[in-house]
């Protein structure tokens, strides 16, 4: 069995899903986590100020559900 997770990784874990929910309709944050993702950029990225802004601000877009 794995340890349980500490406050920084729920913490992480939190800002990625949120980022992850950004990225739906904000093309920086779609970049950055695909740079990150593919290993052309360090993780440090996903914390510049412009995507540390994007992510409290949540999507531009709203998600929309199909019926």
């Amino acid at each position: 069995m794995g340890r349980k997770p500490t406050l920084v990784d729920r913490l992480g874990a939190r800002y990625i899903h949120r980022l992850n929910h950004t990225a739906i309709g904000h093309g920086l944050v779609v970049r950055k986590l695909t740079d990150v993702m593919t290993l052309r950029r360090p993780a440090h990225v996903l914390g510049i100020p412009d995507v540390l802004l994007a992510a409290a601000r949540g999507p531009r877009m709203p998600s929309t559900v199909p019926n």
